[in-house]
């Protein structure tokens, strides 16, 4: 088996053993890792001079999605067709690290239509720590990390990169992320949570009072209403936010630095929330780039197994409370608000359990007396 500094060509596969994907995954969390003696990625001495290093890194995590995760790269490759206003496909690599599908995931990316780089684990480690493994493999200027439910809008690319060329204060871009519908995502561009936000979610009262109580999502401009994604508008600069969506979140490499990686203690929620709050604590500005396309068909991966999605979500939630929130607290209040964070997991798993046996009972088969006779 090869070890994670061994060097990876294009459209080849690395299957990661338990052993390698623990180091991988686990060394130096929160630090950048360094290239071993023997990784392929170190130059040297006598080595030619490397070509120059890509601009975009894109990382893809799959997990059972592969038809999805086809069209994913399909936009990717319309985007680096080196036209005008669009980048050319030296200047993008890509890498898919699977979840473990147990699917043909590896035989198909053999035929995809960009060059692709595409990392096995062993087993479902999680949106972070998959993260984490592709990233410590790529060599982009910026990493984008992209959902595989997810398709780049034409000029997508070029408009993050010009941005970020632009300002260099800019460490994390999100792009503008819409429904197919046309409508905008709202996680897109946020505010972190607060305690006070965190208590009006756990209460239910977005869901009771529409538009009266949005916690986190931030006021909408008139002119991001039209659903037409084409239509002309007036220019817009891109837009501090307190984070933006790992759906399609470009991190500058110089972050990492500062920064480190993604927390892996989050599974499959959260984590763009935390690394957005540690980027824009080490002085780096976190932006939404509102004419940066993405259209993103949500949970396509999680679909499947809403209890364990239930679960993960609220775990996500009390682990950001407890890393960022608890210590400015009383422990009395702390303790009230993960209590309700647990309460309000166990009322949304029991209506899931009931709608879903609800679900089995409707698609049960039902016999007449005729077939009984």
């Amino acid at each position: 088996m090869a070890a994670p500094g061994a060097k990876i060509t294009a459209t080849s596969t690395l299957l990661l053993t338990s052993r390698a994907a623990r180091s991988a995954a686990e060394a130096a969390p929160y630090s950048v890792a360094k290239a071993a003696p023997g990784d392929a990625r170190a130059a040297a001495p006598d080595a030619p001079i490397a070509a120059p290093a890509p601009v975009f890194s894109i990382v893809i995590v799959s997990y059972r999605c592969l038809p999805d995760l086809l069209a994913c790269l399909q936009s990717v490759a319309a985007e680096t067709t080196g036209d005008a206003g669009h980048l050319a496909a030296s200047q993008v690599e890509v890498i898919v690290v699977d979840n473990d599908s147990k699917d043909h995931t590896a035989e198909t990316l053999h035929s995809a239509p960009q060059a692709t780089r595409f990392l096995e684990m062993p087993a479902n480690c999680g949106f972070a720590a998959a993260v984490n493994t592709g990233v410590r493999f790529s060599s982009g200027r910026y990493i984008l990390l992209l959902n595989p439910d997810a398709q780049l809008l034409p000029g997508c690319l070029r408009e993050l990169a010009d941005r970020l060329d632009r300002d260099k204060s800019i460490g994390i871009a999100g792009a503008r992320v819409i429904n197919p519908d046309g409508s905008l995502q709202l996680p897109c561009r946020r505010a972190l949570p607060s305690p006070l936000a965190s208590v009006i979610a756990l209460l239910g009262l977005p869901q009771l009072f529409p538009g009266h109580f949005v916690p986190y999502e931030l006021p909408v401009p008139a002119d991001w209403r039209d659903p037409r994604l084409h239509a002309p508008r007036p220019p817009r600069e891109p837009e501090p936010v307190g984070a933006v969506s790992g759906a399609a979140m470009v991190i500058r490499r110089e972050v990492l630095a500062d920064v480190g990686y993604l927390d892996d203690g989050f599974f499959i929620f959260g984590e763009d929330l935390d690394y957005c709050f540690r980027a824009g604590n080490a002085g780096w500005r976190v932006v939404s780039i509102p004419h940066a396309f993405v259209v993103h068909k949500r949970g396509v991966s999680r679909g499947a197994r809403p209890i364990a999605s239930i679960r993960a979500g609220h775990d996500a939630m009390a682990r950001y409370f407890r890393k960022h929130l608890l210590r400015r607290r009383s422990r009395f209040a702390g303790a009230l608000v993960l209590a309700a964070i647990r309460l309000r997991q166990e009322a949304l798993v029991m209506l899931a359990r009931r709608r879903l046996a609800r679900q089995d009972r409707s698609a049960a088969p039902r016999f007449s007396e005729s077939d009984r006779a």
